[in-house]
């Protein structure tokens, strides 16, 4: 069975299941050189951009509220409603207002879709190690001894995700919000 794609527009589509179109992933990936992303069949290039966006969805805590109840996924977002009665927007890390979907947004979700084709995006990952002992009765985890071969931590494909949404998230750290406010 073949799967639709419903891009959201911005508007806050109820039937919407991701930020990117396969045509506009095609030309992302392509313009990075990965020939592998082209090979895929329609599904397969459909059921990558699907997965991403729910992973972009349910692992970030976006700032500022979803647009509608109804929308399906969780961008377009603003900060509230205004005296005016109208909503007020987000705003980037460089000061202009966020209408939509960011830019940002739709290419961590072209970039997660190549990244899921070798690496599951729902992984629970180990910060601390490999695990060589888990002991549920009394709750005991075991990590693997630091040797001389050990390498530093390496930078994962989650962080190069962070790294592209980096200022439309709260960090989940002591409560604080990352992002910029300006009174007018």
């Amino acid at each position: 069975m073949a799967i639709t794609l419903v891009v959201e527009d911005g508007t806050g589509l109820s039937t919407a299941n991701t930020y990117i179109s396969a045509a506009d992933a095609d030309v992302y990936n392509a313009n990075l050189g990965r020939a592998e992303w082209d090979e895929l069949e329609a599904d397969e290039k459909a059921a990558a951009l699907v997965k991403a966006t729910q992973y972009i969805d349910t692992t970030f805590n976006w700032l500022g509220l979803k647009g509608s109840r109804a929308q399906a996924l969780q961008w377009p977002r603003h900060l509230g409603i205004g005296t005016d009665g109208e909503p007020l927007p987000i705003v980037d890390r460089d000061g202009y207002d966020i209408e939509g979907v960011p830019i940002e947004v739709i290419k961590a979700t072209a970039e997660a879709a190549f990244l899921s084709l070798e690496n599951d995006l729902f992984q629970i990952a180990d910060p601390n190690g490999k695990i060589i002992r888990d002991k549920t009765d009394v709750l005991e985890t075991q990590y693997q001894e630091e040797t001389a071969s050990s390498k530093p931590a390496e930078a994962t494909i989650f962080q190069a995700l962070n790294l592209m949404l980096r200022g439309l998230y709260a960090r989940p750290t002591s409560g604080a919000t990352v992002g910029k406010a300006f009174r007018g």
